[in-house]
């Protein structure tokens, strides 16, 4: 191509600049986000997965190919072929650059879209939805790739006649059909395609259950690839007037431009969807809640105060940035993300953050029915179950109001086998702050069950009771679908929900007395019982050995175990079903409160909600029972000073006396005829997460007392007051805030005093040998987005210890030590086990230390704990002597 003499009266105009400066507002645009995207999968894994490879090298590429292109602008590119500034030697570096920009601009073009397949390939698609995609990687490769290298090597013989502008070299080149052709099928190949990556994942958000804020948020970032689609269309026309210019040089600036926008703006969408939940998280940070819709307290965990959003879900990323699951196209626990606005949001739902790819599992229940559940699958490979799943399993009638729970009759069927029960859901919510109404009706449980065949005699069954202080909470939050798939645990697990707060905890002796028949009190305890036995009783339809129960639970849930387990030792051998305990932060507490003093919490209620006090028993009942849901939770959370509604001692299910049981031998003895191994351990820093429950109203020693007489019997709170202030109303030096005092007074209470105390006696009667006690002082990174840091190994950080993130990943590094610290113990212990603990006694504690070690230690907080222990026996709070029960 010679450059003509410049006629007279032409244009000499000059558009280079309009080449350099989109190409240079492209790279830095798009760099800047592929930058982001690939720092985000590097904090969160510390490794690329193949679709972020294949897009750092793509836009690698495509800034070499810019680079050429603005090289091309100072050779005469933007310019008319007569202008004098175009001679001969620029002209062919022009044609030189030319080549090697549109050679590098195809392979990052090419390497940019199957990143994007790579990205898709890592949703859950139907196997036919996958042939399609890689269809459209065959028809890429082959449009985009193949055809155009071969044209752009194969044209011209040898390569340099590509640029021979005085045509004196010897060669030749093909004519210009195939270039032309290759061009328009490549650009309409690129359209095909950029609309089928782009409504791949809609419909794919379309199949799981989402709040809109989200759905719209992915369409959002999706339908931006359109952009992408539109510049190639644009590409597609500037290609046909190119070819009709006898100006190329000049035409040829639009087509270059979108050339370099196809690839740029393809790096920027790419990166867009791995990125959502970050600009989420931001725009949560700098904008009011009103507009994010999230909530504007704190977030909460049913286990640790968090509000995991999501459920078993949830939950989730590693820090505040998107986990590495699915690549954060969805949110965080999404499924309860439309829950929050209080404390403790949480939906009832199943279906959570990263979604679960699943597909319906049927099983026959032979004389229970038929049910179907899910069986979920391993997200990067969709023809590999993790675990079987069913959600929402009945185990009980629908319950009237503070009524006790009703067993299913015996004639009861899950389903057909031409109509199964569906369980694919999850259990119902209790009415609780931050879930509107919720569900009265929630007695039913979650079951988790391994895929593949069992032992013998069934799988081990892990009984396991949720946590939230008896006031919240729900068994959705728990996640094992790692647990069950990749760690060296395989069991059964069975998580029920259970009436919690004043649905669960109502007390009241006038109402008690008057309507034995249709009053209960500690209802929470009672539906736990009858799960358990539910449990026992029908497990074996599930594939478990009910003859193999371990009784677990976290928090509350370990309090509830040591109420459970109190409960079963106290029946005769043939209905007892516990063979093993667990209590995972939590321990006996404080003896309840006593029926009188529950009175005085019932009669607060009733004149809060102006129930007149000279009302009949059953008429105040009946009363009660009118109360929306709703307002109930409002008043009795929020409208009374005695707001927490836990156990009280009835003499039925709680007896007379118990911690003194414990103190006395008796619980000993029993544990010690029946061979019941307990595993009980705590967190290092519990306080931390304890001292954000509803602390003191007021900075006071007077605050302060109020809100222990809240939860536990006021002669109880009287001793602990003088036990850590003396005789003082002072802060003094022991503690920096009033809340802090709170946290740990809370925490000693509820695990490190009494759990201490609980062990010393079941060790000095002769049962030691059935203890297996832990510390943990180490965390996983995972929970850093839901615990501040520098509250280290706290209330709640160790449910990704014991069950293998939670719905959060580990790293393979963090897997060996949970692995060798817990996971391979836990699942010996769960199968009966000897569990090679390495303790020589109960009085030594089995520690994970914060580097990752393990350690078996003395226990240095013994003797303190000891002290509190005795100082509650000693002044009758732990029980009313003259009405000792007997076992």
């Amino acid at each position: 191509m010679a450059a003509p003499a410049p006629p007279e009266g032409l244009p000499l105009d000059d558009r280079s600049n309009a080449l350099k400066i989109p190409i240079i507002t492209l790279i830095v645009f798009s760099s800047t986000f592929v930058g982001l995207r690939l720092g985000v999968s590097w904090k969160n894994r510390n490794y690329f997965l193949l679709t972020d490879h294949l897009l750092w090298t793509g836009c690698i590429l495509a800034v070499a190919g810019a680079a050429c292109c603005y090289k091309m602008a100072d050779l005469g590119a933007g310019r008319h072929v007569w202008d004098p500034f175009i001679t001969p030697d620029k002209l062919r570096q022009y044609l030189y650059y030319l080549w090697v920009g549109q050679l590098l601009n195809l392979y990052g073009m090419a390497l940019v879209k199957l990143s994007v397949c790579a990205y898709i390939f890592m949703l859950d698609f139907s196997k036919a939805f996958r042939i399609i995609i890689w269809m459209s990687v065959v028809l890429h490769i082959g449009i985009n790739f193949v055809f155009p290298s071969i044209i752009l090597f194969g044209e011209c013989t040898p390569y340099s006649k590509h640029w021979d502008v005085a045509g004196t070299q010897p060669g030749s080149c093909w004519s210009a059909t195939p270039r032309v052709i290759s061009g328009y099928s490549g650009a309409a190949t690129n359209i095909l395609t950029d609309l089928l990556y782009t409504m791949a994942p809609l419909i794919y958000i379309a199949r799981v259950q989402l709040p809109k804020r989200t759905i719209w948020g992915v369409r959002a970032v999706f339908l931006l690839g359109l952009i992408t689609t539109t510049i190639s269309a644009l590409k597609l026309y500037e290609m046909k007037a190119l070819y009709d210019s006898p100006d190329p040089t000049y035409t040829s600036v639009n087509l270059s431009i979108f050339a370099i926008a196809e690839v740029f703006v393809g790096a920027f969408t790419a990166s867009l969807p791995p990125l959502r939940k970050t600009f989420e998280t931001q725009l949560h940070k700098v904008l009011p809640a009103s507009l994010t819709g999230g909530s504007t307290k704190n977030s909460r965990q049913s286990y640790a105060l968090q509000d995991r959003g999501s459920h078993p879900s949830a939950t989730r990323p590693k820090h505040e940035l998107d986990d590495n699951s699915e690549c954060g196209i969805l949110p965080e626990d999404a499924s309860t993300t439309e829950g929050k606005g209080s404390d403790q949001a949480i939906m009832k739902t199943t279906d959570m953050s990263p979604p679960k790819p699943s597909q319906p599992y049927n099983l026959d229940l032979h004389f229970r029915g038929f049910a179907q559940g899910l069986t979920y699958l391993d997200p990067t490979n969709s023809q590999k179950p993790l675990c079987h799943f069913f959600g929402g399993v009945p185990y009980a009638l629908p319950p009237t109001r503070f009524q006790k729970p009703r067993p299913l009759p015996a004639c009861y069927r899950y389903g057909t086998r031409a109509d199964p029960g569906v369980f694919t859901a999850g259990c119902g919510v209790c009415p609780q702050e931050g879930v509107g109404d919720g569900e009265e009706d929630c007695l039913q449980c979650n079951i988790w069950v391994p895929v593949g065949e069992g032992p013998e005699k069934g799988w081990p069954v892990l009984f396991w009771i949720h946590g939230g202080f008896l006031q919240w909470g729900t068994p959705n939050t728990l996640d094992a679908r790692a647990l069950l798939s990749t760690s060296p645990t395989r069991c059964i697990i069975v998580a029920p929900a259970y009436r919690l707060n004043i649905f669960g905890f109502h007390a009241s002796s006038t109402l008690l007395a008057s309507n034995p028949d249709s009053y209960t009190v500690n209802l929470g305890f009672w539906d736990q019982r009858l799960a358990l036995q539910w449990t026992h009783e029908n497990i074996n339809y599930w594939g478990g050995n009910s003859a193999n129960l371990t009784l677990a639970g976290y928090s509350a849930g370990s309090h509830s175990v040591f109420h459970q387990l109190s409960y079963d030792l106290g029946l005769p051998d043939s209905k007892a079903v516990v063979r093993r305990a667990i209590m995972w932060s939590n321990g006996p507490g404080v003896q309840p409160k006593s029926m009188h003093e529950a009175e005085t919490q019932s009669s607060e209620l009733c004149d809060v909600l102006g129930i007149p006090e000279d009302v009949g028993p059953q008429q105040k009942l009946d009363a009660l029972r009118r109360v929306d849901a709703g307002k109930l939770v409002e008043v009795a959370s929020r409208k009374m000073s005695r707001h927490q509604f836990r156990a009280v001692t009835d003499g039925e299910f709680v007896r007379y006396d118990l911690i003194k049981e414990v103190s006395t031998g008796v619980y000993a003895r029993r544990m010690k005829s029946r061979n019941i191994q307990l595993l009980v351990g705590e967190c290092a820093n519990e306080h931390f997460v304890y001292g954000t429950w509803r602390p003191p109203l007021r900075p006071s020693y007077d605050a302060l007392l109020h809100r222990l007489e809240a939860d536990y019997p006021q002669e109880a709170c009287s001793i602990l007051m003088q036990h850590y202030f003396e005789n003082s109303r002072d802060l003094g030096p022991r503690f920096t805030s009033w809340e802090e005092a709170f946290g740990r007074v809370y925490a000693d209470v509820q695990i490190h005093a009494l759990c201490r105390g609980m062990v010393y006696e079941l060790v000095r009667h002769g049962a030691g040998d059935l203890v297996f006690r832990y510390r943990i002082e180490w965390r996983a990174r995972c929970v850093d987005n839901d615990l501040p840091t520098h509250y280290g190994a706290t209330h709640g950080s160790d449910m990704a210890i014991w069950f293998w993130g939670n719905g959060r990943a580990l790293g393979e590094e963090e897997k060996s030590v949970v692995g060798r610290a817990f996971q391979e113990p836990l699942s010996r212990f769960l199968r009966g086990e000897e569990m090679e603990w390495g303790a020589r006694d109960a009085m030594h504690v089995r520690t994970l230390k914060n580097d990752g070690r393990v350690a078996v230690e003395e226990d240095t907080r013994l003797k303190e704990g000891l002290r509190l222990w005795d100082k509650l026996k000693e002044v009758g709070a732990t029980g009313d002597h003259k009405e000792m029960a007997k076992l």
